[in-house]
């Protein structure tokens, strides 16, 4: 299975799984793939599949930028993995309540600048004189 397959399906589980339990399950937001609810209980689920067992295939999950946020401020977040999806046996899901999950992360610091417009009001516009004059101080050639 290709990685969209792998995910398309761990999700289709995962909603299972959780429809079988009684939940009502739809869409989430930014940070998690769905939301479930069941009376007054409400859950943030991010869901990561893998087409083999983690623990022989590195041993690490990944999450993003957003879905790390979503971890650190959402009390109702939680990662569900799911192993060995698309083979004919041996799939596994591990549930991880947010807790785990924050205490088990490598943390990497990856700085990246998100260019909106936020950014992008902050530019000044420089004239054609200050450019020539500032590429004729290098002996470059102005673009």
């Amino acid at each position: 299975m290709k990685i969209r397959e792998i995910e398309l399906a761990a999700l289709s589980i995962v909603k299972h799984l959780l429809a079988a339990d009684g939940y009502d399950v739809s869409a989430g937001a930014r940070g998690y793939d769905l939301k479930a609810t069941k009376g007054d209980e409400e859950l943030h689920i991010e869901v990561k599949g893998a087409g083999a067992r983690i623990a022989t295939s590195g041993g690490h999950r990944y999450l993003t930028d957003g879905e790390f946020n979503a971890a650190r401020k959402d009390p109702k977040w939680e990662l569900w993995v799911l192993e060995n999806v698309g083979e004919a046996s041996g799939a596994m899901v591990t549930r991880l309540p947010r807790r785990e999950v924050l205490a088990e992360l490598d943390i990497e610091v990856r700085w990246r600048l998100r260019w909106d417009r936020d950014v992008q009001a902050l530019a000044q516009p420089l004239s054609a004189e200050t450019v020539a004059e500032a590429m004729g101080a290098t002996g470059e050639k102005a673009p």
